[in-house]
């Protein structure tokens, strides 16, 4: 039997970042703040049990991966363990998520840089970082792992630094407000 051979161009720090970085989207720079402003401080109950959610889930399919590593991801696992038309709603359901989600990250990101450059209109912050990402995914698979290790680690060092900031801002050690500490959260 003839067998393919994948060729492997990512090395095992670009996996890791790109894991890491990948689930650090807009939706925490621009979301999170968003939702605590209208929820509160009981919104990180929320936001951790959708962790855990997400947590069992991964660890299903890493299971699943281990025992049985196939090409073709969760939808192959989807046609061999329940049904082809279950496969098929999984596969589509996929798309459709990531066809919503692409356009709404690069609607976030122009909201964002239009705080920082109100000159330059949201849509075209929009269109630029849509044709940014479009360009990197048509890399060469070493030289799109590397782009996207060094745009995870970015992304990683920024949310420590907005984090470490924010602790430092309630504790009163930045800004003339005094210490803050939960007053904000609470009232």
């Amino acid at each position: 039997m003839n067998e393919n051979k994948m060729n492997r161009g990512l090395k095992n720090r670009h996996l890791q970042l790109i894991s890491l970085g990948g689930v650090i989207g807009s939706g925490y720079f621009l979301g999170t703040g968003y939702v605590l402003e209208k929820a509160g401080p009981a919104s990180i109950l929320a936001y951790l049990l959708g962790g855990v959610i997400v947590l069992c889930v991964m660890l299903c399919l890493a299971e699943l991966a281990v025992e049985k590593p196939v090409s073709g991801s969760f939808v192959m696992y989807a046609k061999e363990n329940i049904s082809s038309t279950w496969a098929c709603g999984v596969g589509w359901a996929y798309w459709i998520t990531w066809v919503a989600y692409v356009p709404s990250e690069m609607i976030a990101a122009g909201i964002i840089m239009s705080n920082f450059v109100p000159a330059v209109s949201q849509l075209w912050w929009a269109v630029l970082f849509g044709l940014l990402v479009t360009v990197i995914n048509l890399f060469h698979v070493d030289k799109f792992g590397e782009s996207e290790f060094w745009l995870a680690l970015f992304k990683i060092v920024a949310l420590v630094a907005f984090s470490v900031v924010a602790g430092l801002i309630c504790l009163g050690l930045i800004g003339d407000q005094g210490y803050i500490g939960t007053r904000v959260l609470l009232g």
